[in-house]
């Protein structure tokens, strides 16, 4: 489910990580090199599209709550969450799964204040 920019952002950073391990030379200019076209990891860029799916599907449940098109965002999301849970650099990061019920808590805990 991971877009093919994310795909190509995923990419780059592990190729960052093995020339790290190897000892490459690259390893000092490609960091710099990302950052100054304003690419972001991935585990970066996959929790902006959870934040995105949970307002969709917080949006579809205040129009009607009976609609299953809810059930499939929120699926979409935990199947965002899980690679999330995978890619981000620590537990801290981490995020638990979702439901109708603890959708609107759980965005408010994750997105609200930033």
């Amino acid at each position: 489910m991971l877009s093919s920019a994310m795909k190509a952002a995923t990419a780059l950073w592990v190729n960052d990580y093995s020339d790290l391990v190897t000892g490459s030379r690259r390893k000092r200019t490609i960091p710099w090199l990302r950052k100054q076209a304003k690419v972001e990891h991935p585990w970066v860029m996959l929790r902006k599209e959870i934040g995105s799916l949970m307002e969709k599907a917080m949006n579809q449940l205040a129009k009607s709550s009976f609609d299953p098109e809810i059930d499939a965002l929120i699926e979409d999301a935990n199947k965002q969450i899980a690679e999330l849970n995978r890619q981000a650099p620590s537990l801290s990061l981490h995020r638990s799964r979702l439901s109708r019920e603890n959708l609107h808590e759980q965005y408010n805990r994750w997105y609200a204040d930033k």
